[in-house]
Order: C-alpha cells, then structure tokens, then sequence
C-alpha cells in the first residue's frame, strides 16, 4: 500500500486550477491578528462543476523546530449541489455571492461574506464567518443589530422559534 505521503500532489497556482493560492504576509509580530487568504483558481479558472468539486480545503501552520503542524482552519463546501441523478443536475443551496451581512469585525478586512448555505445548517455551528454566534439564535438576538441578515429586531420569540425549527428541517 503506498504511503500517504505518496498520494499528496504538488503544483504551481499560476499553472494548475486544483493548488489552492494562500496568501498572508511574510513575517508578522507575536499576538498580532493578520489575514490568510486561501483561493482556488486565482490564475487558472476553476469551473465549478460536480466533477471538479473541491470538498473541503485545510490549513495548517508548522512554527520552526516544532514537530507537528497545528490546524488553523478548515472549510466546507457542502452546498455544491450533488445529486444522484448525475453530474451537474442536483440543486444548489447557494449562489457563491458576496454580501454585506453587517457581521464585520474589527479583524476583518471587507464586510461582504459568502452567502451560506442551509443544508444541514443545524449540524455546523458556530455560526457566521468568524463562528462568534455559539447558537442559531444568537446570530439575530445578539449579531444582527442592523438587520442585515433578517428584518429580526421587532420579531416574537415564537418566529424567532419558528424560524430556527424550519432551518433544522432542512
């Protein structure tokens, strides 16, 4: 059986769609916040079709004379629209758009995010961009001061619960 470590393929971004590009400064100082961005099909398009689906996408973070990486992030990409009827029929749960939801934080460094999908919404918290919401309530009673993200601040209890029972069935 070959080993793991056999099975990793490597390649140049400017050359190959499949090489994830991360981008972050090249030096920073202890216990300063910063950015890492991490693309797909920076120079050479990446067709967003089922048979190109890239699932999910790590990162790791080796610090000098340590022995093993620490993750710092993982992403899923869940709502790619699979389907059992075949390549490129399923339905899609999102529309890989860009908006002001109004849950900017001061380390961000643009205030327009991914639409998220819903699938299975239930099973993926935290929530919002920075996992700040610990619950699906939290993110329109505590995070949605400027209705961003739902015209929430006159709603009951009751739509609120009724809301967050809807999103579980889905």
């Amino acid at each position: 059986m070959a080993e793991l470590s056999e099975r990793i393929q490597t390649g140049d971004w400017k050359a190959e769609k499949h090489v994830p590009v991360i981008e972050c400064p090249d030096a920073v100082r202890a216990n300063d916040f910063f950015e890492v961005s991490v693309s797909l099909g920076k120079a050479v398009a990446h067709p967003n079709t089922t048979e190109h689906h890239i699932r999910w996408m790590a990162l790791f973070f080796q610090p000098d004379g340590e022995k093993a990486p620490y993750q710092v992030a993982h992403v899923e990409f869940g709502a790619h629209g699979e389907s059992t009827k075949g390549a490129n029929q399923g339905p899609v749960y999102t529309n890989h758009a860009t908006f002001d939801v109004g849950t900017k934080s001061p380390t961000d460094t643009s205030a327009d995010f991914d639409t998220a999908h819903l699938t299975n919404i239930f099973e993926s918290g935290p929530y919002l961009h920075d996992g700040r919401a610990a619950t699906l309530e939290e993110t329109w009673t505590r995070h949605n001061s400027e209705d961003k993200h739902g015209l929430s601040s006159d709603w009951t209890k009751q739509q609120l619960n009724d809301l967050i029972e809807y999103l579980k069935s889905l």
